[in-house]
């Protein structure tokens, strides 16, 4: 991979956003594992051509510096920051565990995220897919070296967080550190999804580059919505925000009194990795078939 300063940023601006101390062993991390397999193996064989705006990486300073942080608090009978490792399908795979707290089994995950991720959660109760791959792998590292799991989280430190939006609006995250309760999938499922996992990585590269479409998940897919807004503000009325159908959205805009001069507007749906922090999607052909002309690309899984 390249990296670009178009912006002119000073060096040592540069040197902080490409640097990277992760210290990787074995043949795949859990991490690795949960990502989405088609990315995760366009990355490995474009590498090369792939060209990265130093300025597109600032987002990552925020993860960094919190695990950079954590690592120098002291805390009494707590496994933090230490590589596990197991064989899977005669292949290697680690996972550095961020926090484990040895006197009551409880696993943490930290993680730097956007507030909409938590806004999500609590909306639906519905954990991110990857999230919850990760913290069942480091679950099942955690049980292969010895160690139990009571349960499971991911700590959430929100990078874009506003102490006056949250204020202003009680449905949004409360606080800066969002605590999110990981359900266990089970030593069996988990260990099936870790060897599907491994298997897909060992065995699609040899497969004449048919690759695994991402799902709708993977791609964090935004469905097209409708809200219904005063035409004042241009603010969504509160429950007018989110219509999956415009028939639904005029319903509720009959609702409304006529002085508000309230109105319909349509929101396009987008999946939202592929279009903003996919670096591969030009050699992706899920992404190309989706943008063909047609939709079959992101049809279904």
């Amino acid at each position: 991979m390249h990296y670009t300063n178009k912006y002119n940023l000073p060096e040592w601006w540069v040197n902080a956003l490409k640097f990277d101390d992760y210290d990787k062993e074995g043949d795949y991390s859990i991490t690795g594992l949960a990502q989405p397999v088609q990315m995760t193996i366009l990355e490995e064989l474009c590498d090369d051509d792939i060209y990265v705006d130093v300025s597109e990486m600032a987002y990552i300073l925020g993860g960094r510096a919190i695990h950079m942080y954590l690592e120098h608090v002291e805390a009494k009978d707590t496994i933090r920051e230490r590589r596990l490792k197991t064989v899977i399908r005669n292949r290697t795979v680690t996972g550095k565990i961020d926090d484990y707290r040895l006197w009551d089994e409880r696993l943490s995950d930290i993680k730097a995220a956007s507030k909409w991720v938590i806004k999500r959660w609590q909306d639906t109760g519905r954990v991110k897919e990857e999230w919850e791959g990760q913290d069942n792998g480091y679950s099942f590292l955690l049980k292969e070296n010895g160690y139990n799991t009571k349960s499971q989280f991911i700590e959430a430190w929100l990078r874009d967080w506003s102490m006056m939006e949250a204020a202003r609006d009680p449905s949004m995250p409360q606080c800066q550190i969002a605590i999110v309760p990981v359900p266990f999938w089970g030593e069996e499922a988990t260990y099936d999804y870790l060897e599907r996992r491994v298997y897909l990585h060992d065995t699609t590269p040899h497969r004449n580059l048919n690759l695994p479409h991402c799902t709708a998940e993977e791609r964090w897919e935004r469905l097209t919505e409708w809200k219904v807004k005063k035409a004042a503000n241009k603010t969504a009325y509160r429950g007018g925000a989110h219509f999956e159908t415009e028939k639904a959205a005029q319903t509720f805009l009959e609702t409304k009194p006529i002085k508000d001069k309230p109105e319909i507007v349509k929101h396009l749906g987008e999946s939202v990795r592929c279009e903003h922090w996919c670096r591969v999607k030009a050699w992706c052909c899920q992404y190309e078939i989706a943008n063909s002309g047609g939709n079959d690309g992101f049809n279904g899984e």
